[in-house]
């Protein structure tokens, strides 16, 4: 398991069992991390539905687009707690995800000297038509430049490697017979034997979404391969740590364990690696209404030393609730661990009551507006928040809980710091397939 963080501390008062015959729980200490904009949640991804509130949530009229009101959200939301930051670059006139290297170079150097203590993690999605034509116009590397900026210069400390549209290279080594991933990375050819496909095709992921939330455009698994293993050589020639979403659970640790094991270069370079799970992203990744069904998912993450024989690299895990507002109501059940055992709890909080138990093994609790730009009613009914809403009553959730934020800054420092493979002892060429 993920070993802790030293001293992680609260500004919140946490709620410890009082009866003497009630067994020592020892908190679970979390990075509070806000994901403030997204790709999914714009005007062109979702039409009109003849539902006022519903429109308002799903495209996105909430969700800041401008950098200075990002950044003025970011420190405001700093003062309560929050320590990292996940961000997509979103044009302010259309309020749809754009990309380019000085979109997020120019937001980049006013977060850091607005936050320079702050954690900043940068998206790279494929999702939009804003992204699919600047694709068109410039190339796949168009999406995924900005991996390429030093953290002086606005660059992120985390940049999401892999999420949804690189798991057509996991699908298409499927296809040809050389691996299946049910849980782990199983080879059944030798890949030195692999050549990925360059069939251009409509990625079709079976997303969580709705809308043109699910499109990815066309691609090929060629082109995913190359844009990958390009963004693992930049982060490591910066240095910088790694950074992967899991969209589907088998596939995506499949794909983790591949950029790990058999790409060159690989992720195991920097010696560290936070994975971050979308539960209920997808189908294939839903969301758990046990907490066996969560431990098990975080278990994938925190066994990947172990999976690949790279033990030196230190993996942490973040846990997010990708939720659509038309599935609330069959999420909201008993909850099944913990204190409040047989509490009735809608997804948001049943997210935070599994990460904040003692052996959760989660390191970071992210909520925003990317996941769910929506707060629940007691009856189930959908409205719309702010980041700082959500910020609000996931501390109140945490405090229930009796979880702790981590607030001192020499663990935050820690967290996004690279362990290179000179300074760990360890070796990390590549293994033989």
């Amino acid at each position: 398991m993920t070993q802790p963080l030293a001293y992680r501390e609260s500004n919140h008062n946490a709620h410890f069992p009082t009866n003497a015959n009630s067994p020592v729980r020892i908190p679970s200490a979390l990075i509070l991390a806000n994901c403030s904009t997204g790709a999914r949640w714009t005007p062109e991804n979702h039409g009109p539905s003849h539902d006022a509130i519903l429109d308002y949530v799903q495209r996105g009229h909430a969700i800041h687009a401008r950098d200075a009101s990002l950044i003025d959200e970011s420190r405001i939301l700093w003062r309560e707690g929050v320590r990292y930051f996940h961000v997509h670059a979103r044009n302010p006139l259309t309020h749809e995800q754009c990309c380019g290297s000085s979109v997020y170079q120019s937001f980049g150097r006013a977060f850091h000297a607005a936050l320079p203590d702050a954690i900043l993690s940068y998206g790279a999605s494929r999702n939009g038509s804003e992204v699919l034509r600047s694709i068109a116009a410039h190339g796949e590397w168009e999406r995924l430049a900005h991996c390429e900026l030093a953290l002086e210069d606005g660059g992120a400390h985390f940049i999401t490697e892999h999420a949804a549209a690189e798991l057509a290279i996991i699908i298409d080594l499927e296809r040809q017979g050389f691996c299946t991933s049910n849980g782990s990375l199983h080879i059944l050819n030798n890949l030195e034997g692999y050549v990925p496909s360059g069939s251009i095709e409509r990625l079709t992921l079976g997303s969580g979404s709705v809308g043109g939330a699910t499109d990815y455009g066309h691609t090929s698994a060629k082109a995913q391969l190359m844009a990958l293993t390009r963004v693992i050589r930049a982060r490591n020639s910066l240095s910088m740590p790694h950074e992967v979403e899991w969209t589907q659970l088998q596939r995506s640790a499949a794909l983790t364990e591949l950029a790990i094991t058999y790409l060159v270069p690989s992720i195991a370079e920097s010696g560290r690696l936070n994975v971050t799970i979308l539960f209920g992203f997808s189908p294939r990744l839903p969301f758990p209404l046990s907490y066996a069904d969560f431990q098990a998912a975080v278990s994938l993450a925190t066994g990947l030393p172990n999976r690949t024989e790279y033990f030196g690299l230190d993996v942490t895990v973040t846990v997010g609730a990708s939720i659509q507002p038309t599935a609330v109501s069959a999420l909201i059940q008993p909850l099944d661990v913990g204190p409040h055992t047989g509490r009735v709890v809608q997804p948001l909080e049943r997210l935070v009551a599994y990460a904040c138990q003692p052996d959760s093994g989660v390191d970071v609790l992210r909520f925003g507006m990317e996941d769910h730009p929506f707060r629940i009613g007691r009856n189930g009914s959908i409205y719309p928040t702010t980041n700082l809403e959500l910020c609000h009553v996931v501390q109140d959730m945490i405090d229930t809980h009796g979880g702790l934020l981590v607030a001192s800054d020499e663990s935050v420092q820690r967290f996004h710091r690279a362990s290179t493979a000179s300074n760990r002892g360890h070796s990390f060429e590549r293994k033989a397939a």
